[in-house]
């Protein structure tokens, strides 16, 4: 291999790492705005027992987070009845960890665009460079790509299996710079209707798309690979 076509390789595993992830930010935000999929899952956990709301209101409480980060509405705060007395759902600690989670969000929305445009640029850059061998070197430099991810999301996957608590706790302390997202159980609806149940699940729920798009694409790279190298030995 020349260096030319090294060169595009590496440019062409960073490409397909950021396509990947900004495919990955996009599947999850699908996924997080499935209203019926919280829906079933804060039945089947029972929440609504834990917060002291009908099912109904505490749902629509719950969406109210999901419509605040995506800019929907412009504040997370509801009356509901609770426990019988109808009152302001969420507490100040909970209004100003939404803010933080809501600027995280649209954080990402953004890295999400430059990782789909730098990659495009990459890979057009890729097929000025090396012209005719560009489809085997987007093809190699893609399969390296997800095995590296592949590596680091098994990383992940192992921790939060073992330990989901301790992963939800550290992701928390690098995305997060304060410790307003430490609640006390006893005085946090916000917590109770948000059980790590609920977590877990949606992660899941994002991965299994995600990893489906991920390996059709290897899928179809490992394709082209064996066919130039069958016309090669020809």
């Amino acid at each position: 291999m020349n260096v030319k076509n090294k060169t595009c390789t590496a440019l062409c595993v960073v490409a397909s790492i950021m396509f990947l992830l900004a495919t990955a930010f996009t599947i999850l935000q699908i996924s997080i705005n499935n209203r019926e999929y919280f829906r079933s899952r804060q039945a089947e956990l029972m929440t609504h027992l834990q917060t002291g709301m009908s099912q109904e209101d505490n749902f629509d409480a719950f969406m109210r987070m999901i419509d605040y980060m995506e800019g929907r509405i412009d504040t997370i705060q509801v009356e509901k009845e609770v426990d019988g007395v109808v009152r302001e759902v969420y507490n100040e600690q909970e209004v100003l960890h939404m803010i933080d989670v809501r600027n995280l969000y649209k954080a990402c929305g953004i890295v999400r665009f430059v990782f789909f445009a730098l990659s495009a640029v990459l890979i057009i850059v890729s097929a000025i460079i090396v012209k005719s061998d560009f489809v085997d070197v987007l093809a190699r430099g893609y399969i390296i790509g997800v095995i590296i991810l592949l590596i680091i999301i098994a990383c992940l996957g192992i921790y939060a299996a073992i330990d989901f608590d301790s992963f939800w706790t550290s992701f928390h302390k690098i995305f997060f710079t304060n410790d307003l997202w430490l609640f006390d159980y006893s005085k946090s609806l916000m917590i109770r209707m948000c059980p790590l149940e609920l977590f877990s699940g949606i992660i899941v729920f994002f991965t299994v798309p995600f990893v489906g798009i991920m390996v059709l694409f290897l899928i179809i790279a490992i394709i082209i690979k064996r066919r130039r190298y069958k016309n090669a030995e020809s």
